[in-house]
């Protein structure tokens, strides 16, 4: 609806209102206009200028107006000026600072709820630390309510913010004029685009890591970048979401037209912070700045020869390869270590335009006999989509085939069961709030799985819908929700129909809902509530039972 408003009043009634001083209904449309917020209407493009309107479509751009102005302006207002940027910026001096020597000054703008003293650090210009630069830090944790929906808005206050402070720097601090740098990751990556196009002459370079690069740009402009010499340095998660990766290719394409000079640097991941080595290196092209690395330090000699435990215990996941096992379950209110025992195995892995999964898992259940079937299945998925979609955004299909590896009712072998599986997977969901969508993982995942019958019944329907269904939902790095129904068949015994016309099969309906939380970040701890319904074919009544089960997964 946003986009819409901007759409009618940004650039079609202008276009209207362009047309003359007999243009019908220009006295109501520059009513309707006048009563939008400051600034709304920016951009008249001219093909769309230029074409004449007819008088049905006034009107219907009347009536839109009244319906749409309302919620265009109630849009802009609710969006206030953010408090923190009524405090100065913080005006750090380089270690050994000297009066009688010119600094170049550097402006480290934060991405979303993060401060640019943090900022700072992660482009290696620590303040406690660094000797070359006079750092501008300025206020505030931006929050993603106070730049969006109106993000010119933002820019507009903040570059107000900035320059205000920098102006007061230039005057009172040793510092060069001509070397004035910005640089930032994800939203400080896009104000560091913007301020820089909105003032050409102004800042000699910016480091600009996972950013949409929106904020538009002239010819003009460009020309002022490349005749003052400016530095850009453009960074991107190779499997980052596509409107970032299309965005900051955009400039880079135009910076290339332009012969602006930069470098163009692509990361391993998505949408994260780049090493801070590579942003060292980006900050030293664009400032012609090296600063020096803190020595390493020195690893206490139990981790001489590799990772230390707690390493493997708190490191970050890429969600690759993980193992699950079960830990606690809870039956009908009581504790059966040995109902239902399980472990999976599972490996997970989006390329650009690929996927591939497989799984292995065992378990272990009672049947209605008593007896204990255990079962070792393997599940090979394969799937492909359009270019990025498995990575970056957008959805994909993939299909494979399952079996088992073992399939034995207490010591008998029984027939080994084929599987088809099916799988759904999405990435970047319109509902998931943006800052929880993973980086490196497929965030929607259904899976549909069809056993193909085996015939011991006689064929009868409950055999034939061995369906199962399962839905796993990723929100960001830490939380895991999932649910999962069927109807299938389960082995009783291994000998065939009984005189009283029983059957050896039992027939299950099974209902399940899990939540999973992170912590430490390898460690995906699960706890799940599963009902089932189950009776021995043909005719038995159902038996319901009512499971808790607790697992744990690592992962890497």
């Amino acid at each position: 609806m946003r986009g819409f408003a901007q759409l009618l009043f940004r650039v079609i009634m202008p276009s209207l209102l362009n047309k003359g001083p007999n243009t019908p209904y220009r006295g109501f449309l520059t009513q309707m206009v006048s009563r939008l917020p400051a600034g709304y209407i920016r951009t008249v493009h001219a093909p769309i200028a230029q074409r004449p309107p007819s008088r049905v479509g006034l009107v219907t751009l009347i009536l839109i107006a009244v319906l749409v102005a309302p919620g265009a302006a109630w849009a802009t207002t609710t969006q206030a000026r953010p408090a923190y940027l009524d405090q100065p910026s913080r005006v750090v001096l380089p270690v050994g600072y000297s009066a009688r020597r010119s600094y170049p000054v550097f402006i480290p703008l934060p991405p979303t709820g993060m401060s640019s003293l943090l900022m700072a650090r992660s482009l290696g210009l620590d303040p406690e630390r660094q000797t070359e630069f006079i750092l501008l830090l300025p206020p505030g944790r931006p929050q993603r309510t106070e730049y969006l929906p109106d993000f010119m808005s933002f820019v507009q206050w903040y570059e107000e913010r900035v320059l205000v402070d920098l102006a007061q720097l230039l005057e009172t601090h040793s510092a060069d004029r001509a070397r004035v740098y910005l640089g930032g990751y994800s939203l400080g990556g896009d104000l560091s685009w913007a301020l820089a196009a909105r003032n050409p002459d102004r800042f000699a370079g910016a480091v600009m890591a996972g950013t949409r690069a929106s904020y538009p740009v002239s010819a003009s402009t460009l020309e002022r970048m490349q005749a003052s010499g400016f530095r850009g340095a453009l960074l991107i998660g190779e499997s980052e979401e596509t409107g970032r990766y299309n965005g900051i290719n955009h400039v880079r394409s135009r910076f290339e037209q332009a012969a602006v000079a930069h470098t163009y640097t692509e990361y391993r991941g998505g949408h994260t912070m780049p090493p801070r080595t590579t942003l060292q290196e980006q900050v030293a092209f664009v400032t012609g700045v090296r600063v020096a690395t803190p020595p390493p330090q020195t690893a206490p000699q139990s981790q001489a020869t590799g990772r230390s435990l707690a390493d493997y215990l708190t490191r970050p996941t890429r969600d690759r390869v993980a193992l699950r096992v079960g830990v606690l379950n809870l039956t009908d209110g009581a504790w059966w270590p040995g109902r239902h025992t399980e472990a999976q195995l599972r490996v997970e892995w989006p390329w650009s335009r690929f996927y591939v999964h497989s799984y292995t898992g065992y378990s272990s259940t009672s049947v209605s006999t008593g007896l204990r079937l255990r079962a070792l299945d393997q599940e090979l998925v394969f799937g492909v989509g359009p270019p990025a979609t498995t990575t970056r955004s957008g959805g994909f299909s993939a299909a494979g085939v399952g079996w088992d590896w073992i399939h034995r009712l207490d010591d008998e072998a029984l027939p080994r069961r084929i599987h088809l599986v099916y799988v759904r997977g999405d990435r970047n969901l319109a509902f998931i709030p943006q800052g929880w969508h993973g980086a490196d993982r497929v965030d929607s995942l259904l899976s549909l799985r069809y056993t193909l019958p085996i015939g011991t019944t006689g064929f009868l329907p409950a055999e034939f819908l061995n369906l199962r269904a399962h839905y796993l939902l990723r929100l960001g790095g830490r939380v895991v929700i999932d649910a999962a129904a069927g109807s299938f068949t389960l082995p009783n015994r291994a000998a065939l129909a009984e005189s009283d016309g029983s059957l050896p099969v039992d027939h299950r309906i099974e209902w399940e809902a899990g939540f999973g939380l992170r912590v430490p970040d390898p460690f995906l701890w699960r706890i799940a509530y599963r009902g089932t319904a189950a009776r021995s074919l043909p005719d038995d009544a159902f038996d319901h039972t009512t499971t808790w089960r607790l697992s744990v997964e690592y992962s890497f």
